[in-house]
């Protein structure tokens, strides 16, 4: 048996990207020919990964309009990710407003443990701090992201693995999310 690709090396943590098996002999071996972790080169054996969940990408399009400015809001993605929001408006697109009476935020609960985020937004020039939990409580700012009026692709280390992402804008703009994509 070879290490299945998309899953994690129990040991150093590193994610094995790919989408297929990666043989440990045989025609494919070269990608991974003694069965070894690419970053740690630990022989993995047949280890079972600790977490076999997908690199995703969640379009708001795809998904049923919410209410704006509701209070608390729980729009299910899919059967691993829930978002909840807070005075945005989920729309087309994720709305963050940041004001002194609409200050919004969404949160981002995953069933798998998060390394990484993606965001696609634009629409006002200004900042989004990502805050991560492991428990869904306790929250400690990741970093942000300086949002350009151009939609762009952004995308932020989170400097560990959490189940819980918080996005907050930090000026006075509203911040148009068109997707986001979460990578374990």
């Amino acid at each position: 048996a070879g290490i299945t690709a998309g899953t994690w090396c129990n040991d150093c943590e590193s994610y094995i990207s790919g989408g297929e098996e990666i043989p440990a002999t045989g025609e494919h071996a070269d990608n991974n020919s003694d069965n070894k972790c690419d970053t740690c080169d630990k022989d993995m054996g047949s280890q079972e990964p600790e977490t076999n969940f997908e690199t995703t990408t969640y379009t708001f399009s795809s998904y049923t309009a919410g209410t704006q400015y509701a209070a608390n809001e729980e729009h299910v993605l899919d059967d691993n990710t829930t978002m909840y929001t807070t005075k945005c408006h989920f729309t087309s697109e994720l709305r963050i407003y940041s004001s002194s009476t609409y200050n919004g935020y969404a949160i981002i609960e995953s069933k798998a443990a998060i390394k990484t985020i993606g965001i696609n937004a634009g629409y006002n020039s200004d900042t989004i701090v990502v805050y991560v939990s492991e428990d869904g409580s306790n929250y400690e700012e990741a970093g942000t992201i300086a949002v350009s009026k151009t939609y762009n692709d952004y995308t932020l280390d989170l400097g560990g693995a959490y189940k819980y992402i918080k996005l907050d804008v930090k000026g006075s703009n509203q911040i148009r999310v068109k997707s986001i994509t979460l990578i374990p």
